[in-house]
């Protein structure tokens, strides 16, 4: 989280009886207006990449509604999408205080007599138990991470138990259905789980037609669906359309640049990179999605016979070799070598533009109608 944020660890001891006090009752649609605009904003400067922002808007929402699951929610999301963002574990804590915090409400919430209410905080409880499992798969153990996941897909249908119409449960359940049936294997070819991967899109597209705060989140999830099923045409047909909306943002662009390297689009691609390359230069992390994206675009050159612009792209690596920590450089040694073999000599300027070297490679080519 930023450093905006206080460090502080929260400790939520509610009765199962008491309702939030941030003013809903019985009465009153669950979630309100201002709390549904919150809930996207989060998203909204999350897929921008602006982490400060969420972070800060994370803050007030815990502030005005210290009983409520959203704001405590969102602020661990926050932390995971930033750690996730930067290939780093650094954060861990503060994310699962958040999420502690978020799940203890959202239990107590599910024991209210209002259906929709109930649904809701099953939405927060099963979703908090879900970016757990993401910790776990990224950073823990596999296996409780599909324990976890098997655990959160109680929860969705429970919610939907209570109030069918809150669709935004549908893409945590469809998200489930679809990953759990690809990456099942042997338990699903033994029989141990069913093959869903119909069912889990029909219920992502349910959910990014009809939720209430979950459509873009929807969105994003289809374009790695599409890219996970090879459907490179439609990763970049919503891929773009996300790119629009969210111009700051490289979570739309890596799928789209693996969308046009697969299509053998390599100019395309190397264009995509680049602009994930500046991006990430205003906050390189530790530097290993940075070597990720310089070795893609090197190869990418190379593919399009610009060996000399390739040399020159690969010796950019030299301006970042000596800050690589030493757990990264083991994770991307290959591709570290790769680069260093493949610079040309330091010696030699290294003003390169690769993007635009890509587009007159492609332009130098003639035309259908002079072959």
């Amino acid at each position: 989280m930023a450093s905006s944020i206080l460090h502080r660890t929260i400790i939520v001891v509610l009765a199962l009886t008491i309702l939030p006090v941030s003013g809903w009752t019985g009465d009153q649609v669950y979630p309100d207006s201002a709390t549904t605009e919150q809930l996207i904003q989060v998203q909204r400067y999350l897929f921008n990449d602006n982490f400060d922002a969420a972070d800060s808007l994370a803050d007030v929402m815990m502030d005005e509604r210290p009983n409520d699951p959203s704001g405590f929610f969102c602020a661990g999301v926050a932390t995971l999408v930033r750690m996730f963002d930067a290939e780093s574990k650094e954060g861990s804590e503060q994310f699962h205080r958040f999420m502690d915090s978020s799940e203890s409400l959202a239990q107590s919430g599910t024991h209210t007599r209002d259906s929709n209410y109930v649904a809701w905080n099953y939405y927060f409880l099963a979703n908090t138990i879900s970016y757990r499992a993401m910790w776990k798969a990224k950073f823990g153990s596999p296996f409780l991470a599909l324990r976890a996941a098997v655990k959160a897909k109680g929860f969705y249908e429970r919610g939907l138990e209570h109030d069918s119409t809150v669709t935004d449960l549908y893409l945590g359940l469809g998200l489930f259905h679809y990953w759990k049936s690809v990456k099942a294997g042997i338990l699903r070819r033994i029989g141990i789980f069913h093959n869903d991967i119909d069912r889990g899109i029909e219920e992502i597209y349910l959910a990014a037609a009809n939720s209430a705060v979950s459509r873009e989140a929807a969105r994003n999830a289809l374009v790695w669906v599409w890219l996970d099923r090879k459907e490179y045409d439609s990763v970049l047909v919503i891929g773009a359309e996300m790119e629009n909306a969210y111009p700051e943002g490289k979570t739309f662009l890596w799928p789209m640049a693996e969308a046009y390297e697969e299509l053998g689009r390599h100019e395309e691609a190397v264009c995509t990179y680049e602009r994930i390359r500046t991006l990430l230069l205003e906050q390189p992390g530790n530097y290993y999605n940075l070597i990720e994206c310089d070795f893609r675009i090197v190869r990418g050159l190379e593919k399009l016979d610009l060996d000399a612009e390739a040399g020159l792209s690969a010796a950019r690596s030299n301006d970042y070799n000596d800050l690589i920590a030493k757990d990264i450089g083991k994770k991307q040694k290959n591709k570290i070598s790769y680069l260093e073999k493949r610079a040309i000599h330091p010696s030699i300027p290294r003003s390169v533009a690769p993007c635009e070297a890509a587009r007159r490679s492609v332009d130098s080519l003639p035309s259908e109608s002079t072959r």
